[in-house]
């Protein structure tokens, strides 16, 4: 087993960067912007990066997943520290792959690496004071418990860790494992916040932001029958993670990993995916990988504190829309699964081709599944029609 007895050493033998809460200096009316998921081993996400303007008195918080290449992550850092004036960095597991320039013999070294990077270049790990905001990373790992959904039964599914790359290329020592349900990884990584957030609650500051490239909620993902790979659920979130959440109560914690772009209120906290995701995935699907805000669509990074009022912008994501309209349903069945059973009616073939070039494919998979829902439970086919428009009344599936 991982003696996790000796996490508080090893943080202090590894780690010099002070466990006390610090302070950042900043100007007054100065910003608080959040990005996710940059993947700036991606050419094209690098390119965008470079196109960011220069935010000086302005602070970025980078909730994860910027490249298993150190070399990548250095370069991506410097980048914005070059445009914001502080940055806050958490990793996600990306960061966290083996590489081979990398000479690290597992994951968790490869992790101090990374910590040792950002002390190196000036990038904030830890909990800090910016202004009168407390900021606190919270560094995190999923594990299959998270997931209470149940599972969808089909036979072209396979387990996540035969499909996800985590699996493969992520290397643990002895006694941490992500296999047959263990969660000794996101122990290991949870544990490591006591030390970093001991003194945060001494004294509650005018607002508090947390971040963590994990979910801490499962209300914060799709169900299983919108997800196009269902397994996935059991490699999102960690329920460790989601009680530190809830005893730090903060004001706004920012998320990543999903690629969901999500803005919604649980318990008295705000909850805002703002990723960049891959550059296809824009493409494809921008409906639900981007915010809006008052109806237009959102580019990371997204202003999330300040400028000049202090306050916290409103955003609104597809799919945390959708839940706020709609329950969630676990008994219907999984959207592609169902395309595949059920009979395009002419109708609504002749919409679908109408909009071919202005609708995604996830677009076109969700308003089919709205049709279904239509003939089956009339009271889910408001949404479509405050998605697509009144013109879309009398199509449903055979």
């Amino acid at each position: 087993m991982f003696d996790f007895d000796k996490l508080e050493q090893r943080e202090q033998r590894d780690s010099a960067i002070p466990v006390e809460v610090s302070s950042v200096e900043v100007e007054e009316g100065f910003g608080i912007y959040a990005v996710s998921d940059v993947h700036t081993d991606k050419r094209e996400n690098m390119d965008l990066l470079r196109t960011w303007p220069a935010r000086p008195r302005d602070v970025l918080l980078l909730a994860g997943d910027v490249s298993n290449d150190l070399s990548v992550v250095r370069t991506t850092l410097e980048l914005l520290l070059e445009r914001f004036g502080h940055v806050f960095f958490c990793p996600g597991n990306h960061d966290l792959w083996l590489h081979p320039k990398d000479g690290c013999k597992d994951s968790v070294e490869k992790f101090w690496k990374l910590e040792g990077l950002c002390q190196e270049l000036g990038v904030k790990t830890q909990p800090s004071y910016v202004g009168k905001v407390l900021i606190v990373p919270l560094l995190s790992w999923y594990h299959s418990s998270f997931d209470k959904e149940p599972d969808i039964q089909d036979d072209t599914l396979v387990p996540v860790e035969k499909m996800m790359s985590d699996f493969m290329l992520c290397k643990w020592p002895p006694g941490l494992t992500p296999l047959a349900g263990s969660d000794s990884i996101a122990t290991f990584f949870d544990q490591l916040n006591d030390q970093r957030t001991a003194a945060v609650n001494q004294e509650r500051p005018a607002a508090v932001i947390s971040f963590s490239h994990f979910l801490p909620r499962a209300e914060l993902l799709p169900e299983k029958r919108f997800l196009y790979f269902p397994p996935i659920a059991k490699a999102v979130g960690s329920l460790l993670l989601g009680e530190r959440v809830k005893r730090l109560s903060p004001d706004l914690h920012v998320f990543g990993h999903t690629h969901y772009g999500w803005s919604t209120s649980l318990d008295g906290t705000r909850f805002l995916q703002a990723c960049l995701a891959y550059p296809r995935e824009r493409s494809d699907r921008p409906f639900s990988v981007f915010c809006k805000r008052d109806g237009l669509k959102q580019c990371p990074p997204l202003l999330v504190y300040g400028h000049p009022t202090g306050e916290f912008p409103s955003y609104d994501g597809f799919w945390s829309g959708y839940y706020q309209e709609q329950p969630k349903r676990h008994d219907l069945p999984w959207l592609y699964q169902r395309r595949d059973q059920a009979k395009v009616t002419p109708l609504v073939r002749d919409f679908v081709e109408a909009r071919r070039g202005l609708l995604t494919h996830q677009e076109i998979d969700v308003l089919l599944q709205a049709c279904f829902k239509k003939s089956r439970h009339p009271g889910q086919w408001p949404w479509a029609v405050g998605r697509f428009g009144n013109e879309c009344e009398g199509l449903e599936l055979e």
